[in-house]
C-alpha cells in the first residue's frame, strides 16, 4: 500500500471516529477499549486465531503453537500482547507472553509458536483470554484484536 493510500485510510479512520458528534466521540472513545478496542472488531489485522498445539513446559507453564491469517500486515505492526487471566468482562490479570519466534509480517496463514504463557496449560485453555495490539495507518493508531476466546 502506498504512503498516499495509508494516508487516506488513516484520515478516513479518524474522520470516521470523530464524526459522531461532541458527546457521541466522548462516548465512543470512554466506552469499553474505546477506538483501538472498534476498530479491532470492524477492522481487524488477523483472524482465525487458533492453538493447534499445547503442553507443559518443564516448570508448568504452558507452551502454545498454532496458525492465524494476517490480514493487515502492509499497514499495521506488531506493537505487544495482552494476555489476560480471567473473563473478559470480569476482573482480570496480566499475563506474560514469551514468544520465541517472529511471525513472518505477510499477509495470509501464519504459524505461531513455541509461545511460553505464563499459566498452566488448563488455565490457558479455560480461563483466559488473548488480544493483540497493533499501530496501524499513517498516524500509528492503536487496534486491538481479539485473538482468544
Amino acid at each position: 500500500m502506498t504512503s498516499t493510500k495509508r494516508f487516506a485510510a488513516s484520515l478516513a479512520t479518524i474522520l470516521f471516529c470523530f464524526g459522531f458528534g461532541s458527546l457521541g466521540t466522548l462516548a465512543f472513545i470512554a466506552g469499553s477499549g474505546g477506538v483501538a478496542t472498534t476498530l479491532g472488531v470492524t477492522n481487524p489485522v488477523l483472524t482465525d486465531f487458533k492453538i493447534t498445539q499445547i503442553f507443559p513446559s518443564n516448570d508448568g507453564h504452558a507452551v502454545i503453537s498454532g496458525e492465524f491469517d494476517l490480514l493487515r500486515a502492509d499497514e499495521c505492526e506488531f506493537f505487544g500482547f495482552d494476555w489476560r487471566f480471567g473473563v473478559r468482562g470480569g476482573r482480570t490479570e496480566p499475563v506474560n507472553v514469551k514468544p520465541f519466534r517472529k511471525v513472518e509480517r505477510v499477509n495470509g496463514l501464519q504459524v505461531f509458536g513455541p509461545w511460553i504463557i505464563e499459566l498452566t496449560k488448563d488455565q490457558v485453555l479455560d480461563q483466559s483470554f488473548a488480544d493483540t495490539i497493533h499501530k496501524c495507518g499513517f498516524f500509528k493508531i492503536p487496534v486491538r484484536t481479539k485473538i482468544y476466546r
